[in-house]
């Protein structure tokens, strides 16, 4: 039998769907672009790698190839946790990064860019920067990785391209 071969990743898992009762197919976001893997048993309560496979948590996983192709999870880490404990606003804006990074990848020539950002956002929100603000720069950015950036060259009321002296969420 030939050894199986096996890859280091390091990345962000942006979706994360139950498959049976205790296994999860697990799509990571790295700066290389994505990876999916199977990762057997991280719903048992003695898992070991439950948390390096959480939402938004940044971990190194060691996958292997199965002979099929595709790859399951061998061992993971958790490098940076994602720390949603007790704050609605945390948890809520990791919940809308995971969306919006799995709805823009679809549409996204190149995931690097969008890692940048979402790797961005992630560190920010560990240290504590405000939670929606987080979240909506990095839709703004991932609108403009797809080239549909909002205008941030005059003034959205009078035209004006001078003397522009912040941006609005209200008012676009």
């Amino acid at each position: 039998m030939a050894p199986r071969t096996t890859i280091n990743i390091q990345g962000y898992p942006y979706r994360i769907t139950q498959y049976k009762e205790q296994d999860a197919m697990v799509n990571v976001l790295t700066d290389h672009g994505e990876y999916a893997f199977l990762a057997h048993g991280i719903y048992k309560t003695t898992s070991k790698n439950a948390s390096a496979v959480q939402l938004l948590s940044l971990g190194t996983f060691t996958l292997y190839e199965r002979k099929d192709g595709t790859y399951s999870l061998k061992e993971g880490v958790a490098d940076m946790p994602a720390d949603i404990r007790d704050n609605l606003d945390r948890s809520v804006a990791f919940s809308v990064l995971a969306e919006l990074t799995s709805k823009c990848l679809v549409a996204a020539e190149d995931a690097e860019g969008i890692y940048l950002w979402l790797d961005t956002a992630a560190r920010a929100l560990d240290k504590g920067f405000d939670a929606p603000t987080a979240t909506l720069l990095y839709f703004a950015h991932l609108l403009n990785e797809l080239g549909m950036g909002p205008n941030v060259d005059s003034c959205v009321f009078c035209g004006s391209k001078e003397h522009i002296a912040g941006f609005s969420y209200v008012d676009g």
